[in-house]
């Protein structure tokens, strides 16, 4: 292991963790492209002219099926069936007829007690909806009621019916803002992990934190680097799984979490124990390690095989006696005192060197 093969590791993970966010991202998108939210917040005006027949009204929503239209009937006669959703009403069949044609309407009736017999002067927006089983069953009961056949009325209708169920401007409002929500989610997430690949020494957590810990500028991070590629060629190193621990540092490169942690600026490592189980059998136990900084900074290496999280410990605790191990409210206030200590000398010599 070397800072190159770390950089590496880095990209190959940074890569591998924009997998999920494209093709989640292109869901989205293929959503926001398909579903025609446009018509559905901002639905065309149609004015019915009774100089024409009723299917010349309506040849824009049979001509372009995605349209929503805003129309005001002036009458709207209840059929006296209803669309049922298990014992709840969700909708109610209404009819329009002018001459010898007639469109069915179906109208969101799940907020009203019953049905109105007949509505005048009411305005709607509704969209497109073709014949289903529900409505070949309704109709076949509604024309023995009138004493003519279904045959008959469906010759008579527009050749469609529209649905202002379909239209429900608060569920495409839900899916278009969750839909735009991941969309930049994923972008972001993309865009982040795109900029570790091309720049990882500048912006990767893993170098920007090496940096903050260590107090020093970008510039002068190369001088450091070459001076852990060289303790890791010459000085004596441990291995504990993807855990490499030399004289002065820690390092540890996974598909989960990269970094650098100089051990001398570790005060407090603790670890909490996950049980994997399948069908009740346990199978593994993995560990999860916490490394507390003298400046604040907290880091977690997830995934860690017990024995190797307690080798790693037994080490810290060999070569830095003062380390605080294990998790504890006693070792959570100790943590917390070095950690304001160590601020206050930080300032101390940063006033310093400003009067300098």
């Amino acid at each position: 292991m070397n800072t190159a093969k770390l950089t590496k590791n880095i990209r190959i993970s940074c890569f591998s963790r924009m997998f999920y966010p494209f093709f989640i991202g292109a869901v989205a998108f293929i959503i926001l492209y398909i579903v025609p939210f446009y018509q559905i917040f901002f639905p065309t005006e149609l004015t019915l002219n009774t100089n024409i027949n009723l299917a010349g009204n309506f040849r824009l929503l049979e001509n372009n099926p995605d349209t929503h239209c805003t129309i005001t009937f002036p009458q709207l006669e209840y059929t006296g069936y209803d669309l049922m959703q298990g014992s709840m009403r969700k909708a109610s069949y209404y009819y329009f007829v002018s001459d010898t044609s007639s469109v069915f309407v179906l109208l969101d009736s799940s907020a009203f007690e019953e049905p109105e017999r007949m509505l005048k002067n009411y305005t709607v927006t509704v969209c497109r909806k073709d014949y289903d089983s529900s409505f070949d069953n309704m109709l076949a009961l509604y024309s023995q009621d009138i004493s003519w056949t279904a045959d008959g009325l469906m010759n008579s209708s527009i050749g469609f019916m529209l649905s202002e169920v379909e239209h429900s401007p608060y569920k495409f409002g839900l899916l278009f803002i969750g839909s735009l929500t991941i969309l930049f989610a994923c972008l972001y997430i993309i865009a982040v992990n795109l900029l570790y690949i091309l720049f990882p020494y500048m912006l990767h957590p893993c170098y920007r934190q090496l940096r903050k810990t260590l107090d020093i500028p970008y510039k002068k991070q190369s001088r450091t680097l070459r001076k852990l590629d060289n303790e890791l060629i010459s000085s004596s190193i441990n291995t504990f799984g993807s855990t490499i621990i030399t004289s002065k540092y820690l390092i540890d490169s996974n598909t989960h979490t990269s970094v650098i942690l100089p051990i001398k600026n570790i005060i407090w490592v603790y670890s909490n124990q996950r049980i994997h189980k399948i069908l009740g059998f346990t199978i593994k136990a993995t560990s999860s390690m916490t490394f507390v900084l003298d400046n604040g900074l907290t880091t977690t290496l997830y995934r860690k095989l017990s024995d190797d999280a307690r080798l790693i410990y037994s080490y810290l605790e060999s070569v830095k006696p003062d380390i605080l191990s294990k998790y504890s409210t006693e070792n959570k206030i100790k943590a917390a005192e070095i950690i304001a200590t160590t601020k206050k000398e930080h300032k101390k010599l940063a006033a310093k060197k400003k009067k300098q």
